[in-house]
């Protein structure tokens, strides 16, 4: 997914209280955004991406079992 592509679509997503759209996984996308998150737009980063995933992880929307995942591809990094 390119760059702007996935900023439009977490936009649409954080003006949609952080709901992810029907028909869209929120592991995949969290691993788009894991492949996005050193970015140095920090709007993309601080915004978007660091405050989904953050949200994602405290309400329980990614399961434990897909967090571990997602940490151990970032420690790898």
């Amino acid at each position: 997914m390119e760059k702007l592509e996935l900023k439009k679509l977490l936009k649409r997503i954080k003006s949609n209280d952080c709901e992810v759209p029907y028909g869209l996984n929120p592991y995949e996308l969290s691993l788009v955004m894991i492949d996005n998150i050193g970015d140095t737009d920090s709007e993309l980063r601080d915004e978007l991406i660091l405050s989904k995933l953050s949200k994602w992880i405290i309400e329980g929307t990614l399961s434990t079992n897909e967090v571990n995942r997602l940490l151990m591809i970032s420690k790898k990094r």
